[in-house]
């Protein structure tokens, strides 16, 4: 008997066929993994500029708030300018203000912010004896919690004579007062004899000249360098700030990240009021609203300072392959190469931005936040 068997199985066309609909099916899966993954980096990009973002603000809010404590009381600030001495060096006339914006111009602006740690800093003591140079004694009605080893400067408010800066020793309660002494051969900051730091006229009682305890004496500086903001603590920091990368910075402290500009406007008001009217840039032409010099404020101008206003932009890390941001125009028809700032005015213009020094600015997505801090301790001063 004859057996027949047929022969079962797949064809070279089937293998074919086969082929193609499983090359069909990797290169779907393929190309649904890659938007899925770019939407992916997209949305974990956005999220880290949002906390770079909000990390930021929050950082220079705070500080801001702070500023002028201690400089400000009795209805003027203390000084606009101060005589000091740091080992060996004497430093006279040197410009403060509670909070200082630099322009940037077409970069960065950098903020500083200064004031007094000690929580009696803005409680200032009423000097009770003449005080002819910086090698006298220093005594006070009663030291108000002044202690050795802090910052003080002696100021006579509203007569536009620079405040003096000295670092007190140790503190001798005698029956007549308490003398706050200031030895040279303990301090750095202190000079010594025949290295006189205070003014021509020194400090008497008449009028009154007062002694306000700066504590560890906060000056801190917020710049952006190789795209991150950075606080310089610039009263114990020698050396220009400085980055090479951003995982390597010198005398300075990276704060947040992914952050590309910095700008900032003050707001001041009319002599003698405390809302603010006008916001200008730090230049030396203001803005329409006001055209005094703003980058060097004069100490009438920097006691109508009352608020500051704050933009950070931060960028993603990530680069699109595509273009992905345009130019963008402001109300007053500034076209700015980047994000547009707040809604402004021709009166009231807002800083323009330029991003383009980075040819492939258009290819990172950005984000902008804002904020107004007023300056609390010159509005309570009710300067």
């Amino acid at each position: 008997m004859t057996h027949r068997y047929t022969q079962s199985g797949f064809s070279m066309m089937d293998i074919m066929v086969g082929i193609a609909i499983s090359l069909i099916s990797v290169l779907v899966i393929m190309q649904t993994y890659m938007v899925f993954e770019g939407q992916k980096r997209t949305t974990t990009n956005g999220a880290d500029t949002i906390e770079s973002g909000l990390m930021g603000l929050h950082d220079i809010a705070t500080d801001a708030r702070m500023a002028g404590y201690g400089l400000t009381s009795m209805n003027a600030l203390a000084c606009t300018s101060l005589n000091s001495y740091y080992n060996g060096t004497i430093s006279s006339n040197t410009a403060i203000a509670p909070i200082q914006i630099q322009s940037g111009g077409t970069s960065s602006d950098i903020i500083t912010t200064l004031y007094s740690d000690s929580a009696v800093g803005g409680v200032p003591v009423t000097l009770s004896k003449q005080m002819p140079d910086s090698s006298s004694v220093l005594t006070v009605t009663n030291n108000s919690g002044v202690q050795a080893n802090d910052i003080i400067w002696v100021s006579s408010p509203g007569s536009g004579v620079p405040c003096s800066q000295l670092q007190v020793t140790a503190v001798q309660t005698q029956h007549f007062g308490i003398n706050l002494l200031h030895d040279s051969g303990l301090s750095l900051y202190n000079p010594p004899g025949g290295s006189n730091i205070f003014p021509a006229q020194g400090y008497g009682t008449t009028p009154p000249s007062y002694v306000i305890d700066m504590g560890n004496l906060v000056e801190h500086q917020f710049q952006v360098l190789c795209n991150t903001l950075t606080m310089t603590t610039l009263s114990a920091t020698s050396g220009t700030p400085s980055c090479t990368s951003q995982s390597s910075f010198a005398n300075t402290n990276p704060i947040a990240n992914n952050i590309v500009m910095l700008k900032a406007q003050y707001g001041i008001a009319p002599s003698g009021s405390q809302s603010v009217n006008c916001w200008v840039n730090p230049t030396s032409s203001g803005n329409v609203c006001d055209t005094d010099n703003w980058a060097t404020p004069s100490a009438a101008d920097i006691a109508r300072i009352k608020a500051i206003r704050v933009a950070i932009i931060t960028r993603s890390s990530q680069m699109d392959r595509n273009i992905v941001s345009q130019s963008c125009t402001n109300n007053s028809g500034k076209i700015n190469n980047g994000p547009c700032l707040w809604p402004d005015s021709t009166s009231d213009p807002a800083p323009v931005i330029d991003l383009s020094a980075n040819s492939n600015w258009q290819h990172y997505r950005y984000r902008v936040y804002q904020t107004i801090i007023p300056l609390r301790n010159v509005l309570w001063a009710n300067l």
